[in-house]
């Protein structure tokens, strides 16, 4: 993989953005540089995957690529294993794996289009993934999000229960304050739409189901912003 003519292109960035007379970037001008780091994250996160994938990290001892990676690199385990992880899953997707390395959607948008995958949904996925990815395109991110939700809900309603039983469980234990000073766990019965915080309040929130949805038309002309599950 040839790599100088990144770092030269990268050293030249640095200096216009650290000298003292540099002129202020326009809007278009930052909007392109956060399009060409995701290009630069896609890249990053399919060769963290290849390169994990690989035997060349055994050699050292290491238990895995992104164990070596964060060695080598003083970055935490979790996020080199998040990059690898999230560039081995987008392969399966062509069209989110097209947009994220042409800068048209971000790794969060990636994160969320490839954790609508399972073993229930990847036929279904496989034919709303175009216009999924779409929706990732034209939306806020959280509308967007809100879009992805809904889908699953549809397409793995199995899932989706299960995961909410696994949210509530969580919810449901929590720490405080003990009398003697130290925390201990303590769990409180589950409330359906009360989620409890970590100093013993507890916040009100709406039901999943009622996230709002956005009804727009969007660029890919009016109606649904989702692609269904087969029936």
């Amino acid at each position: 993989m040839e790599l100088t003519a990144l770092e030269e292109a990268l050293d030249h960035l640095v200096e216009a953005v650290t000298a003292e007379d540099r002129p202020r970037p326009t809007g278009q001008e930052t909007v392109r540089l956060f399009r060409a780091a995701s290009r630069l994250q896609a890249v990053l996160s399919i060769a963290a995957s290849d390169f994990a994938d690989g035997q060349e990290w055994a050699a050292s001892g290491a238990r895995s690529g992104p164990a070596w990676l964060s060695t080598e690199t003083r970055l935490p385990t979790p996020e080199c294993r998040r990059a690898a992880r999230l560039g081995r899953r987008i392969h399966g997707l062509a069209h989110a794996e097209a947009a994220w390395l042409e800068g048209r959607i971000g790794a969060a948008h990636a994160a969320v289009l490839v954790g609508l995958g399972n073993r229930r949904t990847m036929y279904d996925l496989t034919e709303a993934e175009e216009s999924l990815v779409g929706q990732a395109e034209s939306l806020r991110f959280d509308d967007f999000a809100a879009v992805a939700a809904y889908w699953k809900q549809h397409a793995d309603p199995e899932g989706t229960d299960s995961d909410e039983e696994e949210r509530r469980n969580r919810r449901d234990v929590y720490l405080v304050e003990s009398l003697g000073g130290p925390e201990e766990r303590a769990t409180t019965p589950a409330r359906r739409g009360v989620a409890p915080l970590h100093n013993g309040a507890c916040v009100k929130v709406p039901p999943w189901s009622s996230a709002r949805l956005p009804s727009r038309p969007t660029a890919r002309g009016a109606g649904s912003p989702w692609t269904g599950p087969r029936s």
